[in-house]
């Protein structure tokens, strides 16, 4: 379901209770509009609920150094200079949460956001266990090919390992494999009450 449904998916598990007195929203930060999308789609989903339910809402971006920071955090350089690297990659992507938030009314949210550095399901996990969260509302998107087929997202990794209620979103734009699938056998077959 996490992987194929085109529509986000609400999963309660046993341990769920009927109201949310704490969610966490997780956040990418990444580059690219489905991504920004997908970050405003998710926290305004989020904000909303903890609106609602008159809970906190926890804002959650784990970080670590990736592509050419990565590769100069591996070469031989000194402490001051990876210090320094260090300072430059979360200011980055405190400036970046800052302009996410901006799409959000903080009207009556009581909000907190968290830069932990990892690896974000670690991160997530650690964050829901230490912090008795009730809901994570986190952004989805699947793997394609034949990765996609093994492996799942970060989204299916965190179901397994907490006890919380999960609401998984999907990018706007998203078709779900089936859909394509279906398509491609029948070209003429369209989802119900489609144009």
């Amino acid at each position: 379901m996490i992987r194929k449904c085109p529509c986000p998916v609400w999963v309660i598990q046993p341990d769920s209770g009927p109201r949310f007195g704490r969610i966490l929203t997780t956040v990418g930060l990444d580059d690219g509009k489905e991504a920004e999308a997908l970050d405003r789609k998710v926290l305004e989903l989020a904000s909303s609920l903890a609106r609602g339910e008159g809970c906190r809402l926890d804002i959650l971006h784990a970080w670590d150094f990736t592509g050419r920071e990565h590769d100069t955090s591996r070469s031989e350089i000194t402490p001051e200079i990876m210090d320094s690297l260090e300072v430059l990659n979360i200011s980055r992507r405190k400036a970046l949460m800052k302009t996410l938030l901006k799409s959000v009314d903080p009207e009556g949210i009581n909000m907190t956001c968290h830069f932990p550095r990892g690896v974000a399901e670690r991160e997530i996990e650690r964050f829901v266990a230490q912090n008795k969260i009730d809901l994570v509302v986190m952004g989805s998107r699947p793997l394609s090919g034949f990765m996609g087929l093994w492996t799942g997202g970060a989204a299916e990794d965190v179901i397994a390992a907490t006890n919380c209620a999960i609401l998984a979103v999907k990018p706007d734009g998203f078709v779900s494999p089936i859909e394509q699938a279906l398509v491609g056998d029948y070209p003429d077959w369209r989802p119900p009450n489609a144009a």
